[in-house]
């Protein structure tokens, strides 16, 4: 019985196929370098390099502590086990780093003020276009540099990851505030504080700029000292480890 049944697909000559040539294809396709770029198919792109600030030497001084006191824990559960095994331990301590020397842009003055000539006035400030990739990586050495600055060595990549995703979104909103509180400024006329920015501080809960101050105060500076402290009593235990002992004397009848 002849005849087309509904849904059925037409038989199509097999002269009116059309069958594309694609042996260069596989050709190129088994090559080595098939996934090498195309000379004259790339467009030329231009990345300016960013030069970031040097980090703050104090907090570089205090992770070079951190690294002396764990090589010097270490140094002295080995010194510890020789002696117990009585063997004198060898004298390979490190030195204990120095406080870096700070160089201020400008000579401290009774008042700190900051002199005319090294005031910027917001035509001489230019703020760079940053893409995604690179405030991840400019977060990721933020993030390092804290956490290395109270003693962790190691961690996570997903840690990481999450830590930098949290500071990422502190700055956005503290941004968006910042720019609310200047529209306000400008139309409301709101006051009170005695700038934007010190209102966004202390609506933020970080105390303003005074409450920065005392936190680097009390968490840099003058934890700083007390890694110094900690560092000479590690090598003082370790020079005492190191000491001769003689024979203990018998007591005298």
């Amino acid at each position: 019985m002849s005849g087309t049944h509904w849904g059925e697909i037409p038989k199509i000559p097999i002269d009116d196929f059309f069958i594309p040539d694609v042996t260069a294809d596989i050709e190129s396709s088994m090559s080595e370098c098939c996934l090498s770029e195309y000379e004259g198919e790339t467009e030329n792109t231009y990345q300016e390099d960013i030069t970031l600030p040097p980090m703050d030497p104090v907090m570089m001084y205090a992770i070079a502590l951190h690294k002396y006191a764990a090589n010097m824990t270490e140094m002295i559960k080995v010194a510890e086990v020789a002696i117990e095994s009585k063997i004198i331990p060898p004298d390979t301590r490190p030195v204990i780093p120095k406080m870096p020397k700070i160089e201020f842009k400008h000579k401290p003055n009774p008042l700190n003020f900051i002199p005319p000539d090294m005031e910027q006035t917001n035509e001489d400030i230019k703020i760079p276009e940053l893409s995604e990739v690179v405030v991840k990586k400019i977060l990721a050495k933020c993030i390092a540099t804290m956490f290395a600055h109270i003693g962790f060595e190691s961690s996570f990549q997903s840690v990481l990851d999450i830590l930098i995703d949290m500071l990422e979104k502190f700055y956005l909103k503290v941004c968006g505030r910042f720019v609310q509180a200047l529209d306000e400024e400008e139309s409301l006329k709101t006051g009170g504080f005695p700038n934007a920015l010190e209102r966004v501080l202390v609506e933020s809960g970080l105390g303003g700029v005074k409450g920065l101050n005392d936190y680097y105060q009390c968490r840099v500076l003058k934890y700083v000292n007390v890694l110094q402290r900690r560092c000479k009593e590690l090598d003082n235990y370790y020079s005492q480890l190191l000491a001769p002992r003689g024979p203990p004397q018998e007591s005298a009848k």
